[in-house]
């Protein structure tokens, strides 16, 4: 589902239906009856929350599947830094082994700002982002205005948005 969509500038996400952000199970460990994750929201959910690694092979093969949807090609992936894990960052691995993009960890947090390093390898380049989550856009709209001068397209995919 697309999110944002903007000349040079495009968000999607591969999950709109992420409708609250609840535990999958209650405090007892019987399991919570208002949660309603879907099935990647339940994946990104246990890589993010459990660090189930062996989710990552399977969210990448849905970021695949949607790539081919789009029928764009891509000459960078790039993962958006987390504070928790380095699991986006693997996700980006795996679909760079499954895609021959490029995959390229140019992106830092620091103090809440966004770094790009080695500016000149992303010029005139075609850049794929991914990010685990959508809220409420700030991340990724920060980091394409550190990148849009150089690139000559962005497209960013998240595994979930919330509400």
């Amino acid at each position: 589902m697309q999110l944002l969509n903007q000349k040079n500038f495009k968000i999607y996400t591969l999950d709109n239906l992420l409708a609250v952000p609840t535990n999958l199970y209650n405090q007892d460990g019987t399991i919570n009856e208002n949660c309603h994750r879907t099935a990647i929201g339940q994946l990104h959910h246990d890589l993010k929350i459990l660090n189930q690694k062996k989710n990552i092979p399977i969210i990448s093969d849905k970021i695949v599947e949607y790539l081919e949807e789009l029928n764009q090609s891509f000459d960078i992936v790039m993962p958006v830094p987390s504070k928790a894990n380095n699991n986006i960052t693997l996700v980006c691995q795996d679909i760079s082994n499954k895609t021959n993009i490029l995959m390229l960890d140019y992106i830092k947090n620091v103090n809440n700002d966004f770094i790009i390093l080695n500016e000149a390898e992303l010029k005139n380049k075609t850049i794929l982002i991914i990010d685990d989550t959508y809220n409420t856009g700030r991340t990724l709209k920060n980091i394409y205005s550190k990148i849009k001068h150089l690139a000559t397209n962005v497209v960013a995919i998240t595994f979930v948005r919330n509400r």
